[in-house]
C-alpha cells in the first residue's frame, strides 16, 4: 500500500485508534477497574489471600492511608515484592517438609525481593526492646 506525504498506513491508524479507545471505561480490564485480582485466575487460593494481607501490610508500610494513595508504580512494586514474599515462603515450606528446592532460586528471589523492598523505601527498623536493668527496674509508675 503506497502512503502519501503526510498520511499515515493503514496500520499505524488503526493502533491510534486503539489507544483512543482503550482510555474508555467499558475496553478496561476487570484487573484495571478494581473487578478481579487477576487476569488469569480468581484469588481465592491460599496463596492469592496471603499475596494480598502481604500488599496491604506493605502499602500500610509506606502510607498509614493504605493503597489508595499510592501512585501506580508503588503499587505495582509492592504487588512484585508480594509475589516474590510468597513464592519464597512456599519454598521454605518445601524446605521445612525436607522437600529439595533450588537454593539459587531462592537465593535469586530474595535478591530481587531486598531490592524491590529498598526500592520502596522499606527498611528495617530496630524495635525498643527493653534493657536488663529497665526489666528489673519494673513497670514505669
Amino acid at each position: 500500500m503506497a502512503v502519501g506525504v503526510g498520511a499515515q498506513p493503514e496500520r499505524e491508524q488503526r493502533m491510534e485508534t486503539t489507544v483512543v479507545r482503550s482510555t474508555s471505561k467499558r475496553v478496561r480490564s476487570k484487573v484495571t477497574n478494581g473487578g478481579r485480582t487477576f487476569v488469569n485466575g480468581d484469588g481465592r487460593s491460599p496463596w492469592a489471600r496471603r499475596w494480598r494481607d502481604l500488599i496491604e501490610a506493605h502499602a500500610r508500610d509506606i502510607s498509614p492511608d493504605g493503597i489508595s494513595h499510592l501512585s501506580e508504580a508503588q503499587r505495582s512494586l509492592i504487588k512484585r515484592a508480594a509475589t516474590l514474599e510468597c513464592q519464597l515462603e512456599g519454598l521454605e515450606g518445601a524446605l521445612s517438609e525436607g522437600l529439595s528446592v533450588s537454593i539459587s532460586h531462592y537465593a535469586m528471589a530474595s535478591g530481587h525481593l531486598k531490592r524491590i523492598l529498598e526500592a520502596l523505601g522499606i527498611e528495617r527498623r530496630q524495635k525498643n526492646l527493653p534493657t536488663l536493668s529497665d526489666v528489673l527496674r519494673g513497670p514505669p509508675t
